[in-house]
């Protein structure tokens, strides 16, 4: 038994861009990037460029994905079909929201070939102390028995035991404590099953244009930690560039609008066309479904990838198993209200751009039927000429038919007379001429016979 050709290839693909173990405290600075024409080899250069400036090893020759360790640093580059994504992991304790990251040079976005479209700064924070232990012990504030509960919609927990203490835990600090946020809305849930809590607001700041999270770590593991981190990086990843075909699908909308308003004053002249009108009218026609391909050619790949992007967009937010805190819109709640709508414009522009055209093929259909009635009676009524020309001709033959009797006659009449002279003579010659002459009218009766016969089968064909 042999090995299919592809095997390795397909079990290689699997594992081709694993998730990294990742804890608390960590910084991460996620961008996503355009291709913007250039090719493929000129992304790996310039990226593995940067890899040996960090002093992590180049890129291998037709790599697609790459991740390496350089002490606290991590490097992660992935390829996609129009775009990259580079990504920097820092597990120093010393963390701030300055978008720059130790052991990168400061003009390393230049070395870095490309068009940003997308980017996010991810702070995790370490489980707080006195949040880990009077989550894991409560009872260990006095050896009496304890009573607790959630206070505030869970915003914090207390216990005591009615005999002098009692501990309060603040379970989710709110992001304004933190300064990050400064009066944007805040959008937060605790994720993968409440192991930790994440804020954000979606707003791009700083140098590079960066949407900030500020993430809690409340007992994540390392395998779920860069599973969450990775999930957060394609969710605004995808999201931008899934809204790349909005601007598309806007221009699309106003060019089918006037399309539409171009088809609709063609259709309600169709019946009053007058004739040699109906050439121009298809002309149009054509010409507005040229047009209307053009978009399509233009516009499909832009929505189907789009549609796709969005898909993946929603697969990610529901892996992220979110649980709403009061009073915050979850991240599944944001992106159904502001990236949704965009969505379905983009699916209504390529609906619009259907039906335009399903349009323009019935109008179409209809001015070819009106065309092809108006030449079938143009060739009936030259057909019906024809015909009557036809029968004039026959009716003149036939009036031409009694001289063509009196011409027959005449000559046959004559050519029996000579041979009755030739051939007889005397009395002999005198009867043979005598019963000629009483033979005319039968001699004009089988003329007459024999041309009815023959014009019989012409005048039977019409």
């Amino acid at each position: 038994m042999k090995s299919h050709p592809q095997r390795q290839q397909i079990a290689d693909e699997v594992h081709a861009r694993p998730f990294q173990q990742l804890s608390s405290p960590l910084k991460v600075m996620h961008f996503a990037v355009m291709n913007a024409e250039h090719s493929t080899e000129d992304i790996l250069h310039s990226v593995s460029a940067l890899y040996e400036v960090c002093g992590a090893n180049p890129l291998a020759e037709g790599a697609t994905f790459g991740f390496q360790d350089v002490g606290q640093l991590s490097l992660r580059w992935e390829a996609h079909n129009e775009f990259y994504t580079l990504t920097f992991y820092y597990r120093g304790e010393e963390q701030s929201w300055q978008q720059s990251i130790p052991g990168i040079p400061q003009d390393w976005s230049e070395q870095i070939v490309g068009e940003l479209i997308t980017g996010v700064q991810i702070l995790v924070k370490a489980p707080q102390e006195d949040e880990a232990s009077l989550s894991e012990d409560p009872v260990s504030i006095s050896d009496n028995l304890a009573i607790g509960s959630h206070i505030m919609r869970k915003a914090a927990t207390l216990w005591t035991d009615f005999k002098g203490k009692a501990e309060v835990a603040i379970l989710y600090e709110g992001p304004v404590l933190d300064g990050v946020f400064g009066d944007n809305q805040a959008i937060g849930s605790q994720v993968m099953r409440k192991s930790a809590t994440l804020w954000t607001d979606f707003k791009a700041q700083g140098e590079f244009g960066l949407n900030c999270i500020l993430l809690h770590d409340h007992h994540l593991h390392d395998f779920q930690c860069g599973r969450l981190i990775q999930r957060l990086c394609e969710i605004d990843t995808y999201r931008a560039v899934a809204l790349l075909g909005l601007s598309p699908a806007r221009l699309t909308m106003k060019q089918i609008t006037d399309l539409g308003n171009e088809l609709s004053v063609i259709t309600n002249h169709l019946s009053n066309l007058e004739a040699g009108e109906e050439p121009e009218a298809l002309s149009a026609l054509m010409v507005m479904a040229a047009k209307v391909e053009e978009i399509s050619a233009e516009t499909a790949h832009r929505f189907s990838a789009s549609e796709a992007y969005y898909a993946v967009v929603k697969m990610r937010i529901s892996e992220l198993d979110e649980t709403r805190i009061e009073g915050l819109q979850t991240i599944e709640q944001f992106i159904e209200r502001r990236v949704d709508p965009a969505m379905r414009t983009c699916k209504a522009a390529s609906m619009r751009l259907d039906r335009i055209s399903q349009r323009i093929a019935r109008a179409s259909n209809l001015l070819r039927s009106k065309i092809d009635l108006s030449t079938e009676q143009k060739v009936h009524d030259l057909l019906s000429s024809m015909n009557k020309r036809t029968r004039r001709q026959l009716t003149l033959q036939a009036k031409l038919e009694t001289f063509s009797i009196i011409v027959v006659t005449y000559y046959l009449f004559d050519l029996i007379d000579r041979t009755v002279h030739y051939l007889t003579s005397g009395k002999t010659e005198e009867m043979a001429t005598n019963g000629l002459v009483y033979s005319l009218p039968a001699v004009v009766l089988g003329v007459w016979w024999y041309v009815r016969r023959v014009t019989k089968e012409f005048k039977s064909d019409e």
